[in-house]
C-alpha cells in the first residue's frame, strides 16, 4: 500500500478534530463565560434567543456543544471559533491562536510587533483582518497636485489569505498555528 492509502486507513478510527471536547461537564452559565455566544448570533444574523432551551438547542445544532443532561460539553469547534480567550482551554488549542508579526524592513532582523490572538476564529476575525490591514505599509501615489495614499496590501485580499490559512490548517498538528508575517514589501 502507499503511505496515503496507509495514513487514511489509521485515520479511520480517529474521531473528527473538531468534533471532539474542548470543555466538559460544564453549566450553561459556564459555557457563557467561555464562548462569545452573542458573537455567533450576530454573524448568522439572528436576534439572540430570550431562553436559555433554545439557545442550547441552536449551538448543539451547529456541533459548537454537546448537551448530556444537565452538563453541557464544548466541542473543539465551538472553541476554536467563539472562545472569549482560547487558553481557557487545553495548550493545545491555545496555540491554534493565529499569530501576527510585524518586522521592520524586508527580513527579520528587527520584530516590531508580535501579537498572538487570544478569541475564537470567527468571533475575532473581523478585528484580526482589521488590524492587519491598518499595519500594513502606504504607498502614496501624486496625481497632479493631489495626493493619494493606499495601503500596500488590498484587505481582500488580506481577507482571504488569513482565512484560506485558518481553515486549511492541520489542526491536528499540536504545537502548530497559523503565523502572519508582514514585511515592508510583503505578507
Amino acid at each position: 500500500m502507499t503511505p496515503e492509502r496507509l495514513k487514511s486507513i489509521f485515520a479511520e478510527d480517529r474521531q473528527d478534530w473538531f468534533k471532539q471536547i474542548a470543555k466538559k461537564n460544564l453549566t450553561f452559565e459556564e459555557v457563557t463565560v467561555l464562548i462569545d455566544i452573542q458573537s455567533y448570533f450576530e454573524l448568522l444574523r439572528l436576534p439572540s434567543p430570550i431562553d436559555r432551551n433554545t439557545t442550547i438547542e441552536k449551538l448543539q445544532g451547529d456541533f459548537l456543544i454537546i448537551q448530556k443532561g444537565e452538563k453541557i460539553n464544548i466541542t473543539n469547534l465551538g472553541a476554536i471559533l467563539f472562545a472569549k480567550n482560547l487558553k481557557n482551554f487545553s495548550p493545545t488549542l491555545a496555540r491554534k491562536a493565529p499569530r501576527f508579526i510585524i518586522y521592520e524592513g524586508v527580513n527579520k532582523l528587527i520584530t516590531r510587533n508580535d501579537i498572538v490572538g487570544q478569541k475564537g476564529y470567527a468571533a475575532a476575525f473581523k478585528r484580526l483582518i482589521d488590524f492587519v490591514h491598518n499595519s500594513a505599509p502606504q504607498n502614496q501615489f501624486i496625481e497632479e497636485v493631489i495626493r493619494e495614499e493606499t495601503k500596500m496590501f488590498p484587505k481582500q485580499a488580506l481577507r482571504e489569505l488569513i482565512a484560506n490559512a485558518l481553515i486549511h490548517q492541520d489542526f491536528l498538528a499540536s504545537g502548530a498555528s497559523v503565523m502572519i508575517e508582514m514585511y515592508a514589501d510583503r505578507v
